[in-house]
């Protein structure tokens, strides 16, 4: 939300032909970081996701170990579309696939441009068929 500035008024005063004058504060809506955050996660995010994923390769060294787990990365977007703060936010349990998933994601970019700086929560899998 974005506020307003502060103004000033003047209009007809009380008993006639006098000067009244006023301060007040507004509020208003725009295109405000929140929404426009909000707006390229809900146009972006599932071909980012797509193409993640789509670059995933399975470490060789995991699937050998029949390693599988689910990795959370969180990674910023910044407005020219590279990537920026990407980590681990909750683990597979195996720093090869972590490491993988942060390595995926580092190759895949740059992604569309956001128009402000955009978080992106994403989980990956791995799993052996």
């Amino acid at each position: 939300m974005r506020s307003g500035t502060d103004g000033t008024g003047s209009g007809p005063g009380s008993g006639g032909a006098g000067h009244g004058g006023g301060t007040g504060r507004g509020s208003g809506s725009g295109t405000g970081t929140a929404h426009m955050n909000t707006r390229y996660l809900r146009e972006h995010f599932a071909y980012i996701r797509d193409a993640v994923m789509r670059h995933l390769v399975y470490p060789a060294v995991a699937k050998r170990n029949g390693w599988s787990g689910r990795v959370t990365v969180s990674f910023i977007i910044r407005e020219n579309g590279l990537v920026e703060k990407a980590r681990v936010i909750k683990s597979s349990g195996y720093d090869i696939l972590d490491s993988n998933a942060i390595k995926t994601i580092m190759d895949v970019q740059p992604f569309p441009k956001p128009p402000v700086k955009a978080e992106l929560v994403l989980p990956i899998v791995y799993k052996l068929d």
